[in-house]
């Protein structure tokens, strides 16, 4: 009886022994409870550390959707601007109200010098406003992006008339040559005013000095007199 009792207590505490030990690294080693405890707490630790850790790494994606979204409205943003910058700018052109360059043409006009026939009106060989005015239309109709004459802007409410010797433009007098300056396409302006119906050749037939020359770089200053509108207003469309 006294040798079973001490089997049983061997054998309870063999049992004990193996439950208590682990093989780490082929060795077997003894883990005390306290052990377990602090691993389950370290692993406790660790699990809520990495729960915080990818709430925080949510927040940060929020945030970087924020801000490509923001960045989106601010980049629309900007070209809404440039693109209402660019329409300005071709609004001032249009208006006479920018100074631009490019290619185009140089037309120079004077009164002719050759005999004039028996019987022959003398206004045949002289330059007159309506010349101007003609030239200007040629020039129009073949997309004239900017036109000046004697270095005079011309815009929608130019005026060009006769005045004796002098042509007014713009509410200023100026004498011959008359110096037509226009950007655009010099082929096509050249092939406009020379060709055998072209107004350039219609005013060499009548013995007025015409010529025109292709210029690569071609400076058209501004209109630099006030604008003011008196009579008419702006509509608001939708308003009645």
């Amino acid at each position: 009886m006294k040798k079973s009792l001490i089997f049983v207590i061997c054998l309870f505490i063999g049992i004990a022994t193996v439950i208590s030990m682990r093989s780490v690294g082929g060795r077997m080693l003894y883990v005390s409870a306290k052990s377990i405890t602090d691993y389950k707490t370290e692993i406790k630790g660790e699990s809520a550390e990495v729960k915080r850790i990818k709430q925080l790494v949510k927040k940060t994606e929020k945030k970087i959707d924020e801000y490509n979204s923001n960045k989106s409205e601010i980049e629309k943003k900007a070209k809404i601007f440039e693109d209402l910058k660019k329409e300005i700018e071709l609004y001032k052109i249009a208006s006479g109200k920018q100074s631009v360059e490019g290619q185009g043409i140089i037309i120079t006009i004077d009164d002719g010098s050759r005999d004039i026939k028996q019987g022959e009106d003398i206004n045949n060989v002289l330059v007159h406003d309506e010349d101007i005015m003609e030239l200007i239309n040629s020039l129009n109709c073949c997309n004239a992006e900017a036109i000046a004459v004697n270095d005079e802007r011309v815009t929608d409410r130019s005026a060009i008339t006769c005045n004796g010797y002098t042509i007014r433009i713009n509410g200023q007098f100026h004498a011959r040559p008359f110096v037509i300056k226009a950007i655009g396409d010099p082929i096509r302006f050249s092939e406009n005013l020379l060709a055998p119906e072209g107004y350039g050749t219609k005013l060499k037939g009548y013995g007025v000095k015409f010529n025109l020359k292709v210029s690569d770089k071609l400076r058209i200053d501004k209109y630099d007199e006030e604008q003011q509108d008196v009579y008419s207003s702006v509509i608001k469309e939708g308003v009645k």
